[in-house]
């Protein structure tokens, strides 16, 4: 659905309208509740909680905010996912569980190259953390309560004998990206591993701001993605695991990362209970904020896996997800065609480029001729002109499908589409609050 910018305008003024005279009265509510016994029960919480609501959601209009977030099972290629979305490698990824504190993705038109921004509070509790898990390594039970994983328990002995990584507010090379957010997600798995408190407010996640990705454009307003681990994740806390469902309520549409090849059961399993709390603390039934990516199709074999209607049609049944919305991509497809397009034309506007200078200059360009044309690439080079290599990266870029997925799942809601739906919401809402009222 297009609106037309006067209606989109009207519109847009309706709604804040709307909100702020919510807001004010709810205001006045508060204030004829002064009671004692009022005061402190549950009616005057629930007030609160309608008062935090209205507020976050009048800015969420004035800045015209589309929020998306991301759940998976473990094997699903969530980060890879992501990275692909961005054009850069900044998530830090791993075969065991990685993300435990969920990181906003602010794609904005104006940054030219990625920036990692944390606020100090997050900085200060991630030290203080960080200087109670250095007396943690001569515990006696330590690999077991670490599960035994490997880069935890190592991450732990590193810290005994070291000074704790130092943070700052904003990190913009992108090894560095990935270094400190690797940290502060391990640093606080393993505090929730050894019950070392930590209380980690819910507006302290880590911010990526980055360029807006490959053809995307956003009219106007703040498109925001965020990485989540899921709500059912053993390794979370009540405290995190009420942040990261927070994040699940203000998202617009929720994309739930399935692996192609299948996943293990238990994984599933988690993944279909991740679904039914998303829908829960939502409070609808309704799958139309769901979306699922099938990651790694460039590992489907002909006649030996499912075809792409047996893949969509099963994963749409399993999770009760209307087909529509069901997306077929490979995130490794993209995240190499798109990032050596880049580095392809950086080295063209200073020199003539040759299979030598893209083998010294280049990160990406073994891992995109291993992909693109498969185990004999070595012997490829020998009759493919090195000019022709931006075209079968296009090619390699097509055969992801995020064309397909970015226009259909990012594009699908537009900034006035966002603004319809908070009207009615907030209008329920506002019913909701009132009813209430009524009885007391």
């Amino acid at each position: 659905m297009t609106l037309s910018p006067s209606v989109s305008e009207n519109l847009y003024n309706r709604t804040l309208y709307t909100l702020r005279s919510s807001e004010n009265k709810l205001c006045g509510i508060c204030k004829q509740l002064n009671s004692e016994s009022l005061r402190s029960s549950l009616i005057q919480d629930d007030l609160t909680q309608y008062h935090n609501f209205f507020r976050y959601e009048i800015e969420s209009v004035e800045k015209l905010e589309l929020r998306m977030a991301i759940v998976g099972t473990m094997k699903a290629g969530k980060s890879t996912i992501l990275n692909a979305i961005m054009g850069y490698d900044l998530l830090p990824s791993r075969n065991t569980a990685m993300t435990t504190l969920p990181t906003e993705i602010l794609f904005s038109q104006d940054t030219q190259q990625p920036q990692l921004i944390l606020k100090s509070e997050l900085i200060n509790m991630i030290n203080i953390i960080a200087r109670q898990l250095q007396l943690k390594s001569n515990e006696s039970n330590l690999q077991i309560r670490l599960r035994n994983e490997e880069d935890l328990i190592k991450m732990v002995y590193n810290m005994s004998a070291n000074e704790p990584m130092t943070l700052t507010t904003t990190t913009n090379e992108s090894s560095k990206i990935v270094g400190s957010l690797k940290y502060i997600n391990d640093v606080v798995r393993i505090s929730i591993m050894l019950n070392i408190e930590n209380s980690i407010d819910s507006t302290w996640i880590p911010r990526l701001k980055v360029p807006l990705p490959h053809s995307f454009s956003i009219p106007q307003g703040e498109f925001i993605i965020i990485d989540t681990p899921g709500p059912n994740d053993n390794n979370l806390s009540s405290h995190l695991r009420q942040i990261v469902i927070s994040e699940l309520q203000k998202a617009t549409l929720i994309l739930v990362a399935l692996e192609f090849i299948g996943s293990d059961s238990n994984d599933e399993a988690k993944l279909q209970e991740d679904i039914e709390t998303i829908r829960e603390y939502r409070n609808t039934d309704g799958p139309s904020h769901l979306y699922a990516l099938v990651n790694k199709i460039d590992q489907r074999i002909e006649g030996k896996h499912n075809s792409v209607e047996q893949t969509k049609a099963a994963v749409a049944m399993k999770y009760k997800i209307p087909l529509t919305h069901v997306h077929e991509i490979s995130a490794m497809n993209a995240i190499l065609s798109y990032t050596f397009r880049q580095e392809y034309k950086e080295l063209e506007k200073n020199s003539h480029v040759t299979y030598e200078i893209l083998m010294r200059e280049t990160k990406s360009y073994k891992m995109f001729m291993q992909q693109a044309l498969g185990q004999t690439w070595e012997q490829a080079t020998e009759y493919i002109d090195v000019n022709f290599l931006p075209n079968i990266a296009d090619k390699l870029w097509k055969k992801s499908n995020y064309d397909s997925f970015l226009q259909n799942t990012l594009g699908i809601v537009s900034q006035q589409e966002n603004v319809m739906k908070r009207l009615v919401s907030e209008n329920l809402v506002w019913i909701l609050v009132k009813n209430h009222c009524s009885k007391q």
